[in-house]
């Protein structure tokens, strides 16, 4: 079946013209190109945290370090108050 399938593939670009066949291979370069960055872009992680950071009696604590951890991954991502 798989032979069979790919003969009549064979078929098809031979009976092509040229300049068809060289479209042809433009298009599929064009579409492997932006699969790929496609794909590449999945790993891209955004987010936002805000919130407060006090003490026992509520008053800010501006130069606290905050660290968030994405636990699948273990990635770590910190910053300090204002």
């Amino acid at each position: 079946m798989r032979e069979h399938a790919r003969m009549n593939l064979n078929l098809i670009y031979l009976k092509l013209s040229s300049m068809k066949r060289s479209l042809l291979r433009v298009f599929l370069a064009a579409v492997v190109l932006f699969s790929a960055n496609a794909l590449f872009g999945q790993g891209t992680t955004t987010s936002s945290l805000n919130g407060r950071v006090t003490d026992a009696n509520g008053e800010s604590l501006p130069g606290a370090t905050v660290v968030a951890l994405h636990t699948p991954s273990g990635s770590q991502y910190g910053n300090i108050t204002n």
